[in-house]
């Protein structure tokens, strides 16, 4: 830094001139490298200094207001908080800063330094190698600090002018610790390896819960995951000190004064060096990770829980079963799996609406919670359809006795939405001995087809899979023929929906699924398709019929867009489709035409690649070869695989329709959604909430950073022959009324 710069930031921040060089420096380096973004602001919020890292991060100049780098959105907390902080107080608190005219979110504390405001920023993706930078600067200040104290020895022995520039270095170095005592971390520095704490800050004592700061490290125990206590020969800061090497970061727990509860931390340790390269010491950083933790426990509940209703969900209920398909085998029990289909709750949905629909839903789960046993799973796999497992029973009887309770429980009427309706349901029963060698799926599958066969026979009926097959194969026939029949009839069709900018309202996508206008049950999406020939033994049938419909709209297909380019062509698979090589060179050959054509073909995957599919994993990579492009449908639910970000050249990710639905009365689908946006951004990739009906709902996708939307609000589904009549560059009202 140049001595204009220097005499600068002396200015700027009240550093006083006449302390030494060395101070000077190190005090500068600390504040420009520091990993945190740093900025001083004068009383009236005008930038008067920023750091490097607020360069990188921020577009920033010296004399500019710092409102001007922040979100609209975040004003007004802005100057809400700096009034605080001119009044005495620190802030720490979260605002929105906008860089390359996108919005980013920084945890922010803003403190008052002699004149200055002095407001740090970080994002919590960067603590990794905030723990290393850290380090090297605390490092610089162990240097510093003994530089410092003998310079103060030297002074005080030649007399009054130079006991007062020892105090005035003195007061450097308060002000440095001042700064260091204000990190969110805990600090801690030893000489050597004899334990004996030369610094520490308040963080440290907050997290032990200490009354005055540790004098040795035995003070401020640390204790692995199991419990144990870490040997001090075993500690980050010994290590350091040994092998003049950064030890950690690891995860430790540490148990406060007086209290039982551990704290989960994350600590870093580095060696200290002088000038000549000898280890004088080590520092160590310990970070509060129970937020995280928090947060992590919290997303492992969601992955297992049905946002609706609090029940479990569909993988769940699989792990569950398969659990105790394993426990019956030591235990000589039965196993049981009912499949609760409720009765008329479309009629509901369609006449009273979606809200009345989802308390409805929750009356229900609740109903069924007190109909079973203590140690019975109830899951919620579908849209009004429930999974009871009965993990040990003795035999039928058992069954009988919870499956009339249930019946009972949903025959009753249910008053939701100042109306009252009955939802009286179908049972269908999977009961296996001790020792069965039967997958979780399977028991599933077999139940769901006896729930078909005890629909067939009236309402508030249960059958058991084996009183009419005795093999997992077969499926009632009425069902087998109907789908047949709708395949001569050609009742399957594919239908068009717009997908829109949640910025511009302009449409950016097509998407294209498969729906069967069914004579009874109206028109069927591609979800209820899937489940149906699920159930059959049909899917590849219904995938080689999808294939062909693709095929036969395609030249509208291409009419429609015309030469736009930048128009992505989406369309729903699910991965067990892609298991037939008919398939597989249908979806090749459209890719291989539509090449050199302004449109972009993307497939939504949902489903899971199991581990060693090998062969299916060649199949994705053979389609992406051809020119097709891969995103994530369903995220945030069962079906949605995250984990094929690391198996596939994933182009999106497409939040579940549930989740966009209920998120707003439900905080735990927003925690998700915010989740699924924080994987796209790591991963640099666009976000699309399918299933938008509701001003809210946009309301909300647009607030929480979604780029694109789909769903009835913007337009019902359309033929290739509606698509055409639509402009592609149509402008969508993308703000509510509200």
């Amino acid at each position: 830094m140049s001595n204009d710069k220097h005499n600068e930031l002396i200015d700027d921040v009240g550093i006083s001139p006449i302390a030494t060089n060395a101070a000077i420096e190190t005090f500068e380096q600390f504040l420009g490298h520091i990993p945190e973004t740093t900025i001083a602001l004068d009383q009236a919020g005008t930038i008067t200094w920023f750091n490097s890292q607020a360069a990188r991060t921020l577009d920033i100049q010296i004399q500019m207001p710092v409102e001007s780098l922040v979100d609209s959105g975040s004003i007004q907390k802005l100057h809400r908080s700096l009034e605080k902080v001119r009044s005495g107080e620190d802030v720490i608190t979260e605002l929105v800063f906008v860089f390359e005219n996108r919005p980013v979110l920084f945890s922010i504390h803003i403190f008052l330094y002699e004149r200055h405001l002095i407001l740090m920023a970080r994002q919590s993706a960067e603590d990794a190698d905030r723990f290393l930078e850290m380090s090297s600067m605390l490092s610089q200040f162990a240097t510093l600090y003994r530089e410092s104290s003998q310079q103060r020895n030297e002074l005080e022995q030649q007399g009054e002018m130079l006991t007062r520039l020892s105090r005035e270095l003195n007061g450097e170095r308060r002000r440095l610790l001042s700064l260091i005592d204000q990190l969110p971390e805990g600090v801690v520095l030893v000489n050597d390896s004899s334990g004996t704490i030369v610094l520490s800050n308040l963080r440290v004592q907050e997290l032990w819960n200490l009354e005055t700061a540790p004098v040795d490290v035995g003070e401020i125990p640390l204790y692995n995951l199991e419990g144990e206590r870490v040997k001090q020969r075993d500690l980050p800061l010994i290590n350091a000190i040994r092998t003049r090497d950064d030890d950690g970061p690891y995860e430790y727990l540490i148990y406060p004064s007086g209290e039982e509860t551990a704290i989960n931390v994350q600590v870093l340790a580095s060696p200290v060096l002088d000038d000549e390269n000898n280890v004088i010491g080590s520092t160590m950083s310990i970070v509060d990770m129970s937020e995280q933790k928090r947060m992590r426990d919290e997303l492992a509940i969601q992955a297992v829980q049905d946002p609706l209703t609090g029940l479990g969900n569909r993988r769940k209920l699989f792990r569950d079963v398969t659990q105790a398909l394993a426990a019956s085998r030591d235990n000589d029990v039965f196993v049981s799996v009912l499949y609760v289909d409720l009765d008329g709750f479309k009629a509901i949905n369609d006449h009273l609406g979606h809200d009345v629909g989802d308390e409805a839903l929750k009356e229900v789960a609740a109903r069924l919670r007190r109909a079973v046993r203590d140690n019975d799973t109830v899951a919620r796999i579908g849209g009004d359809e429930f999974a009871v497992l009965l993990p040990a029973i003795s035999g039928k009887e058992d069954v009988e006795v919870i499956v009339r309770r249930i019946l009972d429980v949903l025959s009753n009427a249910m008053d939701v939405g100042n109306q009252r309706v009955r939802l009286p349901g179908s049972v269908g029963i999977c009961i296996v001995p001790a020792g069965t060698e039967v997958s979780a799926e399977e028991m599933v599958r077999r139940s769901d087809m006896a729930m078909y066969q005890a629909k067939a026979t009236g309402s508030a009926r249960w059958s058991y899979y084996d009183e009419f097959s005795g093999d997992a194969r077969q499926t009632p026939l009425s069902l087998t023929d109907e789908i047949h029949h709708a395949l001569d009839t050609e009742q399957f069709e594919m239908l068009y929906q717009p997908v829109i900018d949640l910025r511009s309202g302009r449409v950016r996508e097509v998407e294209i699924a498969m729906f069967w206008r069914h004579h009874r049950d109206g028109l069927l999406d591609d979800n209820e398709i899937r489940s149906r020939s699920w159930r059959a033994g049909l899917l590849h049938a219904i995938a080689e019929r999808a294939a062909e419909l693709a095929e036969h709209d395609r030249p509208l297909m291409l009419e429609a867009i015309g030469q736009r380019p930048q128009i992505v062509m989406s369309r729903h698979y699910w991965i067990e489709y892609l298991r037939e090589e008919l398939v597989i060179d249908q979806i090749v050959e459209i890719g291989q035409d539509v090449r050199n054509t302004p449109i972009h073909v993307r497939m939504e995957l949902s489903g899971r690649l199991m581990r060693g599919d090998d062969a299916l994993l060649k199949n994705l990579l053979r389609i992406h070869e051809s020119g097709i492009g891969f995103s994530i449908a369903h995220a945030g639910d069962y079906d949605g695989d995250l984990a094929l970000l690391r198996h596939l050249p994933v182009e999106a990710i497409v939040a579940s329709s549930d989740l966009v639905r209920s998120a707003p009365d439900d905080p735990r689908s927003t925690r998700l959604l915010r989740s699924i946006l924080a994987t796209a951004r790591e991963f640099e990739i666009p976000t699309k909430a399918a299933g938008i009906d509701s001003a809210p709902q946009l309301d909300l996708m647009r607030k929480l950073g979604f780029d694109l939307g789909s769903g009835a609000f913007f337009s019902q589904p359309l033929t290739a022959t509606e698509l055409l009549e639509l402009s592609i560059d149509h402008v969508y009202q993308i703000y509510s009324d509200n």
